[in-house]
């Protein structure tokens, strides 16, 4: 158990992650770092101010 990372079998389903939190807590900084993990888009209520439109 454990030997082996376990792959899906199923490649239809995605990943949803909900990350919610207060402002002034690490938000913007947990948006890039999950944006890099997922390689995808991360919607975040700051992205204007790195200039991006989610």
């Amino acid at each position: 158990m454990g030997a082996e990372p376990s792959k899906p079998t199923d490649d239809s389903k995605t990943l949803h992650v909900i990350s919610v939190g207060y402002s002034r807590t690490g938000t913007l900084s947990m948006t890039l770092v999950l944006e890099k993990l997922l390689d995808g888009p991360v919607m975040h209520g700051g992205s204007q101010f790195l200039g991006r439109e989610d």
